[in-house]
């Protein structure tokens, strides 16, 4: 059988830019499709581009109208969500999965992972998966859009359900410290590496810092989702 040659590799090519951080103009060094260097430019570029670092992006609840948490939402939606993540300069991305049934949450959370496993571009740009809920406030105002029906307490046989469902991938979940046990979740998934994060809360300040004291570091767009006059 004749050999016959593959298709011929891009040629290297560069593109000149500034560099967002300082103004500094750069070359930067593009062979087959990927970046092997960023070379200091001797004089300002003619052109108007500018460059900078990939942006992470830790809440995402659907983007370019793919969005896991649709009812039957597959791993297509997800590939599709994150590849049009990086034509917006999003390079490394949280998949964020909402309040929702157990079953429906499950549902997504597989989807993601099956995503990964399928699409290793896609993989490597996932840096974990937000869980926003559904141990949130049942409040008007700080529960936001989620879906009252479908809020409840902490659970750590769900969370082990989520983390079995996700491959493990699950890095952040967003919790109202308002609910009796919230301090001992938080240091159950502070132990597993997990970041607990605060939010959709109508907590009093003695509730908020007894999840602080078990490990809650972060917390979900504040001021967002909650009552329109809180305690100050």
């Amino acid at each position: 059988m004749e050999d016959r040659p593959g298709p011929a590799p891009a040629p290297i090519s560069a593109v000149e830019a500034r560099l967002v951080e300082d103004g500094r103009p750069v070359r930067i060094v593009i062979d087959d499709g990927a970046v092997i260097a960023i070379e200091r430019g001797s004089s300002p570029p003619a052109n108007n581009l500018w460059v900078s670092p990939g942006w992470m992006d830790i809440q995402v609840n659907g983007f370019g109208g793919h969005d896991p948490n649709r009812d039957g939402a597959g791993p297509g939606d997800v590939v599709e969500m994150v590849r049009g993540l990086w034509r917006s300069g999003v390079t490394a991305v949280c998949p964020t999965i909402c309040t929702q049934s157990p079953e429906r949450m499950l549902a997504s959370l597989r989807a993601v992972a099956e995503a990964c496993r399928i699409d290793p571009l896609v993989a490597s740009s996932i840096a974990g998966i937000h869980v926003e809920g559904p141990h949130i406030s049942p409040e008007d105002g700080p529960r936001g859009a989620h879906p009252r029906e479908h809020v409840r307490p902490p659970d750590l046989d769900e969370y082990r359900q989520w983390q079995e469902a996700a491959d493990g991938k699950v890095a952040i979940v967003t919790l109202s410290p308002e609910y009796a046990g919230a301090a001992e979740y938080t240091r159950a998934l502070v132990s597993d590496a997990v970041v607990v994060s605060i939010g959709h809360t109508a907590a009093n300040g003695d509730q908020i810092r007894a999840v602080v004291d078990a490990g809650a570091r972060w917390s979900t767009h504040l001021g967002n989702g909650a009552h329109a006059m809180v305690p100050r």
